[in-house]
C-alpha cells in the first residue's frame, strides 16, 4: 500500500458504461492500423487512469456533470461519474482529447432496475 492510498477510504466499484466500451473497441480498431505496440500501450494508459481514479475519484476536474482525467502518455481521457450513495464510479466516456467536447455528454448510467 502506497502512502497516499491509506487517505484514499475504502475503494469504489468501477463499471464501463456500454458507451465507453464502444469508444475503447474504436480507439483500439484505429491505433491497430499503425501498431500492435499503440494498442498495448493505450490500454496500459487505460488501465492506469481507470485503478487511479477509482481509488481517489475526486482528483478529475469537472467537466459538466462528470469529471475528467487525462492519460498520461497518450492524447485520450476518461469522463466519469461518482455515484457515492451506491459506492459506484461509472466511466461514461473515453475519447481523444481533440475530439468534439460535447461528444459522450449525455450518457446516462443504465437504470438499476433494467439491469
Amino acid at each position: 500500500m502506497g502512502r497516499g492510498d491509506a487517505d484514499a477510504g475504502p475503494m469504489m466499484q468501477m463499471l464501463l458504461h456500454e458507451g465507453a466500451i464502444r469508444d475503447i473497441r474504436d480507439i483500439v480498431e484505429q491505433l491497430s492500423e499503425d501498431s500492435a505496440k499503440a494498442v498495448e500501450q493505450f490500454y496500459h494508459q487505460l488501465d492506469a487512469a481507470a485503478e487511479f481514479v477509482v481509488r481517489h475519484p475526486e482528483v478529475g476536474h469537472p467537466s459538466g456533470r462528470f469529471r475528467r482525467w487525462n492519460f498520461k502518455k497518450f492524447p485520450y481521457h476518461l469522463l466519469y461519474e461518482v455515484f457515492s450513495g451506491s459506492g459506484e464510479l461509472w466511466i461514461m466516456v473515453v475519447r481523444h482529447d481533440r475530439r468534439r467536447p460535447s461528444y459522450g455528454m449525455k450518457r446516462r448510467p443504465p437504470d438499476p432496475w433494467l439491469l
